[in-house]
């Protein structure tokens, strides 16, 4: 969903993902009010990134609201509600394709029905109310004090921007984790420790790892893991840890 007004008539506007507070005077001005269309199960994940933010949650299901807008952040009354059920495995841009689909799916049907009177708003419930902000480049840092599922969430919820990185000690060498898979529970990796299993390379948390199967070193090219370790076997030693 790219920051673009989809339409506005004389009777009803339509807006998706415009990323920016309506003045009260533009609402005020069309008859029926605006239409927004929101990628999250509203009041939860409100604000500027809500398909991240349903991603680091944890969330089995997220989906797509239809609201009247108001005069605040995603507050407005709610005219339909679509589901979205997810598997744990979603990455940012698959899931945001998705979602708009799913909304370009309904949109029609849903202004259709409240022109005619059919269907009307509901306030947002009072309880499970949170609010995301707009995504800072140091949010994709990953370090040795998270947990596996947090840092593979973060990888999956922060492509492609910000992306997710580490930083080596001694000299806080950045590297780029282009692919990381799921958790590995049985590691035994000390947090922020690097050491190649299986032909991958893993990277320590706190309670197991995650393998980093393509990364990109600063200043170098996107390369395997295994690879980089070929050619960077100092970054095996103990000292070569992440930030905590």
């Amino acid at each position: 969903m790219q920051e673009t007004i989809v339409s506005r008539g004389p009777t009803v506007g339509l807006l998706a993902d415009f990323g920016q507070i309506i003045p009260g005077a533009l609402l005020r001005a069309i008859p029926r009010g605006i239409l927004n269309l929101h990628p999250s199960l509203l009041p939860a994940h409100r604000g500027a990134a809500p398909i991240p933010a349903t991603i680091l949650a944890g969330d089995r299901e997220t989906g797509v609201c239809t609201m009247l807008m108001d005069e605040g952040l995603d507050t407005g009354p709610l005219l339909e509600i679509q589901r979205y059920p997810l598997r744990g495995d979603e990455e940012a841009p698959l899931l945001e394709a998705n979602l708009a689909q799913l909304a370009a799916e309904g949109i029609v049907t849903t202004m259709k029905r409240y022109m005619a009177g059919e269907i009307s708003p509901m306030p947002q419930s009072d309880s499970g109310v949170s609010t995301t902000r707009r995504l800072q480049r140091s949010d994709g840092e990953i370090l040795a004090s998270w947990t596996a599922e947090r840092a593979y969430r973060a990888w999956r919820a922060y492509r492609p921007w910000p992306g997710v990185w580490i930083s080596l000690a001694p000299a806080l060498e950045r590297l780029n984790l282009e692919v990381v898979g799921p958790p590995v529970s049985d590691a035994a990796l000390p947090p922020g420790g690097l050491a190649v299993r299986e032909g991958v390379l893993l990277l320590g948390l706190v309670d197991g790892a995650v393998p980093l199967h393509e990364v990109t070193p600063m200043g170098g090219r996107r390369m395997s893991g295994t690879a980089l370790i070929h050619g960077r076997p100092e970054l095996l030693a103990p000292r070569a840890r992440i930030r905590p």
